[in-house]
């Protein structure tokens, strides 16, 4: 669950919606590099599959005293999920499953890995997980022939790609619309633009990456926290009307 607070309300949404916005930029993309549009479109589109069930029920971080986000949920659960995801996306696009396990692994690496197991903040199944995870990008690599160099440098843009739009959704799910946050993006081959609220409806990218501008939008909750004091955060969850946010992406005028 993705979840930002406000003064009277948790504003909460779900990973899959997250990763469907996301996902939609990818056909209009104008500077895709090289080939597998249409796998990308799936990887980044159902990356955050692993969440669904999950983020039917909400749950209540007692820690914090607010709902728990995809940052603070515990990592064996993460991980859990992480792999039902994965070995879904695997069924019907490994390339698309190479892209999202390199993702996922890529918030491990070596240095962090080690001084997370030694300080107990990550379990010593993480390293099992990590370990995996290595032998799936290994073994679809294997038999996809991504061997070269060449095939090494299109996967690394890919997933730089979808870092991209990954970042760009996140942005968009985790503030008001109208912030005056700025957010730069990196998307592959040193290319990077600027994503910028001129208003509560438009959102302008600096420069403009895609082929035509869109209309976007994407399903929330904006969970009243006297709900959850009287409900419990699970019931004020079910009870809360799903609302719409609506934006367009725009270019510099």
């Amino acid at each position: 669950m993705i979840v930002y607070e406000r003064e009277h309300d948790f504003v909460m949404t779900r990973q899959d919606d997250h990763a469907c916005l996301a996902g939609m930029w990818i056909p209009y993309w104008k500077r895709f590099y090289g080939d597998r549009r249409e796998e990308m479109h799936l990887s980044v589109t159902e990356h955050d599959r692993g969440w669904i069930d999950l983020d039917e029920t909400p749950l209540w971080n007692d820690a914090e005293d607010k709902p728990y986000t995809f940052i603070d949920t515990p990592v064996l659960l993460r991980l859990a999920f992480y792999t039902k995801g994965l070995d879904e996306v695997q069924s019907k696009s490994p390339y698309a499953a190479l892209i999202n396990s390199l993702h996922f692994t890529s918030f491990f690496p070596p240095s962090v890995l080690e001084e997370g197991l030694k300080s107990g903040e990550f379990p010593p199944q993480t390293k099992e997980w990590v370990d995996a995870e290595k032998r799936r990008q290994k073994e679809i690599r294997k038999k996809l022939g991504l061997t070269d160099e060449t095939s090494e440098y299109k996967v690394k843009q890919h997933l730089a790609l979808f870092k991209c739009c990954d970042n760009l959704s996140l942005f968009i799910c985790m503030h008001d619309p109208g912030t005056r946050r700025k957010l730069k993006l990196f998307a592959g081959a040193g290319f990077t633009f600027m994503a910028q609220w001129q208003d509560s409806y438009r959102l302008q990218l600096d420069p403009y990456v895609l082929d035509r501008e869109l209309e976007c939008e994407i399903g929330l909750k904006v969970v009243p926290k006297q709900l959850v004091r009287q409900e419990g955060i699970a019931r004020a969850y079910a009870k809360t009307e799903t609302a719409r946010r609506v934006f367009r992406l725009v270019g510099k005028s």
